[in-house]
């Protein structure tokens, strides 16, 4: 199983389900498709996944200089350099973040798994990270609908699992401000609710956008400034 992450770090939201796969005999290999060039950072997931014998870390971005947030301008050329990696091409599923308009590098990843899963003829399964949708706050791992369909599965784990989950918070000292601000949604998600969606994509309408508040678009940015009549980039 191929897992496309647009950082380091976006591992800890797909713990479960990682631990899930890896229960059940599979191979995991994990494509970091972007890089900040930050090497602490890149060490932090090295080391918590480390937990993991069954996951190999591949740093695509930071081999093919993809830098954060600049996955968009170069889209088609990093779905086609996937397309033809071995280990992808051998893989029995893609999987990716959600395309839910909380970060661009997710909705982009989201899209390459799409072609992916065209082009291989692979199932694509997909989880969330965060979303603001309906919310001035940010919500973790809770999808809501947007222009992708497809089969939901619960994830569930004991309360000694999520605490487990939890725990590896500490491991991503780099991402402290970060962390910190998600934290309550992984405490609710690990702790409390103690399950995750996984979706398996059937069919995504690119037209469309999610209904969630995209950060990236800066949407309430962008109506300030029509109504200042300050031109929008």
């Amino acid at each position: 199983m191929s897992i496309l992450l647009p950082h380091s770090d976006d591992e800890l939201f797909a713990l479960p389900f990682i631990n899930k796969k890896i229960n059940e005999g599979l191979k995991i290999h994990i494509f970091f498709i972007t890089t900040d060039f930050n090497a602490a950072r890149e060490k932090e997931s090295e080391k918590m996944l480390s937990h993991f014998p069954e996951v190999e870390v591949h740093h695509f971005g930071k081999l093919n200089n993809i830098e954060d947030s600049s996955l968009k301008n170069c889209r088609d050329v990093v779905q086609n350099l996937l397309a033809n990696d071995f280990i992808i091409k051998s893989s029995e599923s893609i999987v990716t973040t959600m395309y839910e308009g909380g970060h661009i590098d997710h909705d982009e990843v989201f899209k390459i798994g799409v072609f992916l899963s065209d082009t291989l003829n692979k199932p694509h399964f997909s989880f969330s990270l965060y979303n603001a949708y309906r919310t001035p706050l940010v919500r973790v791992s809770t999808f809501f609908p947007g222009p992708v369909k497809g089969e939901t599965e619960l994830i569930y784990f004991s309360l000694a699992e999520g605490w487990s989950y939890l725990k590896k918070v500490f491991y991503y000292k780099s991402q402290f401000v970060a962390l910190s601000v998600l934290f309550s949604g992984l405490f609710k998600t690990f702790i409390l609710k103690r399950k995750i969606e996984i979706i398996k994509i059937s069919s995504f309408d690119p037209d469309l956008d999610h209904p969630g508040k995209a950060f990236y678009k800066n949407k309430w940015k962008d109506r300030i400034k029509t109504l200042l009549r300050v031109p929008t980039r």
